[in-house]
């Protein structure tokens, strides 16, 4: 089950695989209107660096005006957490956080994890 939010009002918690497959088919420029506010986990924009200097055609996420890199403040234990990568588990962590924002997920793990959380999520 995903929730529904009013296009460009929530601000929006990616993981790497939607801002990597957004920059593989050339829309990453979407994503800032559909939310308020575009927010990456610093532990996605280090898989994404980390992918850029193995030679991974990916955004240079530090030269993108629009993204916003933050770090959680509260990492306790998550349900399912040894499903969960550290992209993951800092989007739940950041939606907890953050009234109101969206979690952007793609992995079964983590939205299972969002749904017993009461996380919105799309």
């Amino acid at each position: 089950m995903s929730w529904h939010w009013r296009r460009g009002l929530a601000e929006l918690i990616c993981d790497t695989s939607v801002v990597t497959a957004l920059h593989e088919v050339r829309l990453l420029k979407i994503l800032p209107l559909l939310g308020s506010k575009i927010i990456l986990p610093a532990a996605v924009e280090r898989e994404i660096e980390a992918g850029r200097s193995s030679g991974y055609d990916l955004p240079d996420v530090a030269s993108i005006d629009w993204i916003v890199v933050r770090t959680p403040i509260d990492t306790r234990e998550l349900p399912n957490a040894k499903q969960l990568g550290d992209g993951e588990s800092n989007v739940l962590w950041l939606a907890l956080e953050i009234p109101n924002s969206v979690a952007v997920l793609d992995d079964g793990a983590a939205r299972r994890t969002a749904i017993q959380m009461g996380i919105r999520f799309t």
